[in-house]
């Protein structure tokens, strides 16, 4: 009886401190990586939730995505690039019927391409929408953010930089509602892809680069170069939105509404 009682609890604490390994697991994935960018308007995104003006939203919250008095029903992906952004896509995709699935609609000031290649990835694995708006709605409330372009105008709108850009390129299917604010910047690739690859593609040429990439993503593998080579032209801390005509001319979009 007592050999039974102490394998008994030998077992449960086992258990025990699986869940707790699994628990830590999860909020790492959901939570690190935040960023305060109060001076923006966006509190702090942080992965599953963000506050803005005092209300908490999902991450990825159902809501509308307009152009003019036109509107459908979106999957708005507001905030930071970054594993919480790429945990909330994976979970609505999961849940979701693929064949009824709603646009992913993105606003985002960029963050890590690390997560930006995830959610290429599950966007791709699902056939799933990827959409840019002139407005969108979450419970009636209407979202925008605004930056300093690299001329030095004031954009405000539902912009997608960055990282957030290359998500946009990446999708198999690209839709615009409106006209897109795709904004881009040289982004630094050398670290993940040094960490992951063994290689610094900063520092090979783009032949290279775009050769990576087919390997990453071959249906988007071009679009994606295109926009490595664009960016390369801004500096970090500058920003430059995309022109209709390079938009045209890339094909970053495969749909308008």
């Amino acid at each position: 009886m007592t050999f039974l009682l102490k394998t008994f609890s030998q077992f449960t604490f086992i258990l025990f401190i699986a869940f707790i390994l699994k628990f830590l697991d999860t909020y790492y994935q959901i939570h690190t990586d935040t960023l305060s960018v109060e001076k923006y308007g966006i509190v702090s995104p942080v992965g599953v939730q963000i506050k803005i003006n005092g209300n908490y939203f999902d991450t990825v919250s159902k809501g509308k995505v307009c152009n003019g008095n036109d509107c459908d029903e979106a999957w708005i992906v507001i905030g930071e690039v970054n594993s919480g952004m790429a945990h909330m896509i994976r979970r609505t995709l999961e849940i979701m019927d693929s064949n009824a699935l709603a646009p992913f609609c993105f606003i985002s000031r960029g963050g890590d391409i690390d997560s930006s290649e995830k959610i290429i990835q599950l966007m791709q694995q699902h056939d799933a929408t990827a959409c840019l708006g002139e407005r969108y709605y979450i419970d009636e409330q209407v979202f925008s953010i605004g930056t300093i372009d690299i001329d030095g105008n004031q954009v405000i709108g539902t912009l997608c930089m960055s990282a957030c850009a290359y998500i946009y390129a990446g999708a198999n299917h690209r839709v615009s509602y409106g006209k897109p604010l795709i904004g881009v910047h040289k982004i630094e690739f050398g670290s993940f892809y040094h960490w992951r690859y063994g290689t610094e593609l900063d520092s090979y040429e783009e032949s290279s680069f775009q050769q990576t990439l087919q390997k990453l993503h071959p249906s988007s593998s071009k679009r994606l170069t295109a926009i490595k080579q664009l960016s390369n032209k801004v500096d970090h801390n500058d920003i430059r939105f995309l022109t209709a005509n390079e938009i045209e001319n890339l094909e970053l979009v495969t749909e308008w509404r």
